[in-house]
């Protein structure tokens, strides 16, 4: 398999994850505080990549300043991803959300051939625009539906943006779970600190199975992503 089949392969298998992530989160019906929600689902998604770090071995300290300091700057741009994203989520329709983050591989594509070279070529270029006008085809978003949120929406792509090239950068030889590792507690640490600002509420069994689930599909994302 040449590597650009398995990229795209992973990637597919990334926002495949990311859709399960959302649709979990939606169907918790927006009654569990943000902060609060990100914090249950981080504590579940680090006790399960520090489990499967340990079992592939993939869990490293010793890399060098200039990853550590990547995979930190990384971590801060998940945090305003997950602050922006979610909160569009639950006050936006999901179709023209999903609109929106259409954006994120023309943007991404756009600033890896201006910030890394890379040759992108007019029929990948072509091709990228096709499956953008698409999606827009089927999902059809209204303008009656474009306001605040979809401000936050649009913050969340330019943060994706970052958050990918900044991955870009990292050697090679950094694990993939030691990234999703530090990916996943810097959210966790930033919810948590953030969940002291609002009052907890109690959480439903079906609610606690979502967020359970979402826990699982989100490290998928990370980590195929990476």
């Amino acid at each position: 398999m040449s590597p650009n089949l398995s990229g795209a392969l992973l990637m597919t298998a990334s926002m495949a994850s990311f859709v399960l992530n959302d649709t979990f989160l939606k169907l918790t019906g927006g009654v569990i505080p943000l902060f609060q929600l990100i914090f249950l689902r981080g504590v579940l998604s680090m006790a399960l990549v520090l489990l499967l770090a340990h079992s592939m071995g993939a869990l490293r300290f010793n890399i060098t300043p200039r990853d550590r300091s990547i995979i930190v700057m990384r971590g801060v741009t998940e945090v305003a991803i997950a602050y922006f994203f979610l909160n569009a989520l639950f006050n936006m329709p999901l179709g023209n959300l999903n609109a929106i983050m259409q954006v994120v591989p023309l943007t991404v594509t756009l600033a890896t051939a201006l910030i890394f070279r890379e040759a992108v070529g007019w029929r990948r270029m072509l091709a990228i625009l096709i499956g953008f006008f698409g999606v827009m085809l089927i999902i059809r978003p209204g303008a009656e539906g474009f306001n605040i949120w979809s401000l936050y929406a649009l913050a969340a792509v330019f943060c994706v943006t970052i958050r990918d090239l900044i991955t870009r950068r990292l050697s090679p030889d950094v694990p993939g779970m030691t990234v999703t590792a530090g990916t996943t507690a810097a959210v966790l640490i930033a919810a948590g600190l953030a969940s002291t600002t609002s009052e907890w509420v109690a959480i439903s069994a079906l609610n606690t199975l979502y967020i359970s689930a979402s826990a699982v599909v989100i490290l998928g994302g990370y980590y195929f992503s990476i």
